[in-house]
């Protein structure tokens, strides 16, 4: 019994490598194939015309008073009877803007530039970084007088 025991194990062994190369072997044969799958479905489809791009932008500014300019970026409902819009508002180099009514409550905030803004009676710097609440019905006057550009991000909450 255990000679045949030794004998059945010593096949085994023998067998070993065999089997472990006709795996490999397989395992190989099977992967250069999804290899292949790959690289066909990498390879860049053809170009059958050449379009030109549109000469008009999908959501460009609008100018609001002379050096001002906005333009809304998202609205949609937020809840029942009240509104959010996003805007982007920029206002010119070296220029200030008449005074800005929104027609609900806004915060603003500054993206690149600076200026002085008046809300109210206090006037305040308005640097990169910075965020304003401003209450719906109250007005404010942006002063840029940089030689860049101010560009502020407007998240507009109205009530209907």
């Amino acid at each position: 019994m255990m000679r045949a025991a030794m004998s059945s194990r010593r096949r085994l062994l023998l067998a070993l490598p065999a089997v472990t190369g006709v795996l490999l072997l397989a395992s190989a044969t099977n992967c250069t194939s999804k290899a292949a799958e790959g690289r066909d479905l990498l390879r860049r489809p053809a170009v059958t015309g050449i379009q030109a791009a549109d000469d008009s932008l999908q959501n460009p500014f609008r100018e609001v008073s002379p050096g001002v300019f906005m333009r809304t970026v998202f609205g949609a409902p937020y809840a029942p009877g009240l509104t959010v819009e996003i805007q982007d508002l920029e206002v010119r180099s070296k220029r200030a803007t008449g005074q800005l009514l929104f027609p609900g409550a806004a915060l603003l905030e500054v993206r690149s530039g600076r200026a002085m803004v008046t809300s109210g009676q206090q006037p305040k710097e308005l640097h990169v970084g910075a965020i304003l609440a401003l209450p719906q019905g109250q007005a404010l006057v942006l002063d840029n007088r940089a030689d860049a550009p101010l560009s502020i991000r407007l998240y507009l909450v109205t009530a209907k």
